[in-house]
């Protein structure tokens, strides 16, 4: 007769078939954490204790010197700031005396610097280490040149110095003073668009109008500043009745009352020329004689 499961029959022969492992009873087997004492595989624990006593110094000195050359942009930035104010103050001191420049440039280089808290702590030997050898005064350009260094803290290979330099270059002081003959034609007057007549002062008051709006009733009391009655504007009130019960608009300075505040008698559009430009203009009475 054919077994149905001849598979299963074998596997449990070869399982029962199987040699047993052996254990030698005499062998020594060393646990691995025998109680206080060291495992075995703790020497390999050796290299990192050594590579890291070595990488640690090499990162601080390299954070040292990258937070050093940050120190060194901030110091510039700032002396190059005060350097820059300082030409421009020396290029208007300086436009008639030009002995006492570099005394005047220390003091004003310092008075910026103070200002700055302290930043001239970072510089080698502080205010006395800046050095203005390289500036020039004379001619009509004041060049400022301010030279310093900054030393690393970092002493590990040496010291390290930067030398720095900051400069700046002005144009000295030719501002018109006025005054001279010949140069009447270089002078600002004031003129508006539809009038025929300059003026000297923006502050005139034919260019600065005071409107009032005031009723048309009383316009036969009504006299300007010159004691001069008000006559009807050519642009607004030509034909136009604004009965005794409506409201008229009028200046102090004026001669004519307007029926709208939108006309362009009661608006000035100024321009600013030289006198030698005003054409066949002639001068404000008002302000002629300013």
């Amino acid at each position: 007769m054919v077994s149905l499961y001849p598979l299963s029959i074998n596997k449990k022969n070869e399982r029962k078939t199987l040699p047993k492992k052996k254990i030698d009873k005499n062998a020594i087997i060393t646990p691995l954490y025998p109680g206080k004492e060291t495992p075995c595989d703790t020497c390999l624990c050796g290299a990192m204790t050594v590579e890291a006593a070595w990488i640690l110094p090499i990162c601080v000195c390299f954070f040292v010197c990258l937070l050093f050359l940050f120190r060194v942009m901030q110091v510039q930035i700032v002396m190059q700031k005060a350097v820059t104010r300082v030409s421009a103050e020396l290029a208007v001191a300086m436009a008639a005396d030009d002995v006492q420049g570099q005394s005047m440039a220390w003091l004003l280089l310092g008075r910026e610097l103070s200002h700055a808290g302290s930043v001239v702590d970072y510089i080698d030997g502080g205010m006395t280490g800046i050095r203005l050898s390289q500036s020039k005064w004379d001619e009509d350009y004041v060049s400022l040149v301010v030279d310093y260094q900054m030393t690393c803290p970092l002493t590990v290979f040496g010291k390290i110095k930067m030398s720095m330099a900051s400069k700046a270059v002005c144009h000295k002081w030719i501002g018109w003073t006025g005054g001279s003959e010949g140069e009447t034609d270089n002078q600002w007057v004031y003129i508006t668009e539809t009038g025929t007549v300059y003026h000297r002062s923006e502050d005139c008051s034919y260019l600065n109008l005071s409107v009032k709006c005031v009723p048309a009733g009383g316009l036969g009391e009504m006299r300007n500043e010159d004691g001069g009655k008000y006559f009807p504007c050519r642009r607004c009130a030509m034909g136009e009745n604004p009965g005794k019960n409506g409201n008229i608009f009028i200046t102090n300075q004026g001669n004519a009352y307007h029926c709208r505040l939108q006309c362009s008698g009661l608006k000035r559009t100024v321009y600013r020329i030289r006198l030698s430009a005003v054409g066949n203009r002639s001068s404000c009475r008002r302000c002629g004689g300013v």
